[in-house]
């Protein structure tokens, strides 16, 4: 899913904070399950 914002660079910073939050989020959550792995 791609959403396009012409110009308002407020709405840029948001979705780039959102979209890297995500990702920020979805590393952690990786790493918790890859010790949990590992710790077996």
């Amino acid at each position: 899913m791609k959403i396009i914002y012409s110009g308002h660079k407020n709405t840029k910073k948001i979705l780039y904070a959102s979209c890297f939050f995500r990702k920020k989020l979805k590393l952690q959550r990786d790493l918790i399950f890859f010790n949990k792995d590992y710790k077996k």
